[in-house]
C-alpha cells in the first residue's frame, strides 16, 4: 500500500483510461472500465492493483499475485491469465509500468513551513530547533529532537524521541526512531537511481515507497538513503554508518551493522545482523550478506555472501580462498635467481 503521508493518489482511474498511451495488446480480454486504484510489485498486488512480469526469473511471484491487471511479455500471458489477472501484453513491461507510475501516485510537496509555536504542527516545546529550520505540513517530531541549522524536513516524516539532525540535512518520505544522529549534509527519503531504457531513451521511475530507520542509528555527514521504488529501505535499530555512505532503494539491513565510509550499496539488497563492511565496499544490485559476514576494505561484491564468512577482494571471495590467490601471483612475480 502506498502511504497517504507522503504521497497523492490519484485512483481510481479506469483501466482503459490508464493504458490508452501504451504500445500493448490486451489479448481481447480487456474489462476497460475495471477501476485500478494503487499499483505494487507482483508479489504484493492485490485487487485493484496494477503490476508487471519482468521476466522468467519471476514467475514464482505470480502464486501470491492478485493484482486486477499485468503487464507482461507475449510468452507470459497465459501464466497470467492462469493466475487470474488480466494480460497486458508489453514489449517491454517495466518501462511501461514506469509510465504508468504518475498518473496514480505523485509525491506530496511541501507547503509553507508550519509555524513553530503552532501546537498543530506537532513539535513539542522541548525539541531544539535551530535558524533556518524549514519544517513541512503534518510532520511529528518527538521530544527533545534536535534540528540543526538548515534542516529541511518534508510532507508527514516522523522522528522519534532524542533525534539529532545535524545542519543542512533533509528528510523526506521517512520514518525515524528514537535516539537517532543523522550528519550534516545528509539526504535521506530521496528518489533512488532507478531508471529504465524505454523506446530508445532512458525513463527515471517513480519511487514511492518509504525509509524506516530504526532505533539508535547514527549516520555521518554527506550520507544518503533513498526511499524503496514501491516497498521500503529499511535500516535496523543499533546500526551505525560512517560518512558518505550511499543506501540504494529497497534495501534491507539488519540490526547492529557497521559500515566504515563510502560503503555503497545497491538497490535491492538484503543485508542480515551484525554485519561489518570495511571503507569503500561495494555491493552489486539484488544479492544478499547473511547474518554476521565481515567484508575486507574496498571490497566489491557481485555474489551472495553465507552468514559468518569474511569476503575481501574484488570481485569479492572467500578471505582465505583471497589470500591464497595473492600468495600465488606474489610468488609467480618474483623474480627468477640467476644462476
Amino acid at each position: 500500500m502506498i502511504d497517504p503521508r507522503f504521497y497523492t493518489s490519484h485512483g481510481p482511474v479506469a483501466l482503459g483510461d490508464l493504458i490508452q498511451e501504451l504500445p500493448v495488446e490486451t489479448g481481447g480480454s480487456l474489462d476497460a472500465g475495471a477501476l485500478i486504484s494503487s499499483c505494487a510489485s507482483l508479489p504484493d498486488s492485490r485487487a485493484g492493483d496494477i503490476t508487471y512480469l519482468g521476466g522468467k526469473k519471476f514467475l514464482a511471484d505470480l502464486e501470491p499475485a492478485q493484482a486486477t491487471a499485468c503487464l507482461t511479455k507475449p510468452e507470459f500471458e497465459q501464466a497470467v491469465r492462469d493466475a487470474g489477472m488480466m494480460p497486458l501484453i508489453s514489449g517491454n513491461p517495466r518501462a511501461h509500468f514506469a509510465r504508468l507510475l504518475p498518473k496514480l501516485f505523485t509525491v506530496i510537496r511541501p507547503g509553507s513551513p508550519q509555524i513553530l509555536q503552532d501546537p498543530a504542527t506537532n513539535i513539542p516545546s522541548c525539541a531544539t530547533i535551530m535558524p533556518s529550520v524549514f519544517i513541512a505540513q503534518d510532520v511529528k517530531i518527538g521530544k527533545r529532537v534536535t534540528l540543526g541549522h538548515g534542516v529541511c524536513i518534508g510532507p508527514g516524516v516522523e522522528l522519534g524521541d532524542d533525534c539529532d539532525i545535524r545542519a543542512h540535512t533533509s528528510i523526506d518520505c521517512a520514518v525515524i526512531g528514537a535516539r537517532v544522529t543523522i550528519g550534516a549534509s545528509s539526504v535521506i527519503g530521496q528518489r533512488g537511481f532507478g531508471v529504465v531504457n524505454d523506446e530508445g531513451r532512458n525513463l527515471d521511475i517513480a519511487h514511492l515507497g518509504r525509509v524506516f530507520i530504526g532505533d539508535d542509528v547514527t549516520m555521518g555527514s554527506h550520507c544518503a538513503v533513498d526511499r524503496g521504488t514501491l516497498g521500503d529501505t529499511t535500516v535496523g535499530s543499533g546500526s551505525k554508518f560512517d560518512n558518505f555512505c550511499q543506501v540504494a532503494h529497497n534495501v534491507t539491513i539488519g540490526k547492529n551493522g557497521l559500515f566504515a565510509g563510502f560503503v555503497g550499496i545497491s538497490g535491492s539488497v538484503d543485508i542480515g545482523d551484525n554485519v561489518v563492511m570495511g571503507g569503500r565496499v561495494g555491493i552489486a544490485d539484488h544479492l544478499s550478506v547473511g547474518d554476521g559476514a565481515q567484508i575486507a576494505a574496498a571490497a566489491g561484491v557481485m555474489k551472495n555472501i553465507p552468514p559468518g564468512e569474511i569476503w575481501s577482494g574484488y570481485p569479492a571471495k572467500p578471505l582465505r580462498q583471497h589470500m591464497k590467490e595473492i600468495a600465488t601471483l606474489t610468488k609467480l612475480a618474483r623474480p627468477k635467481k640467476s644462476t
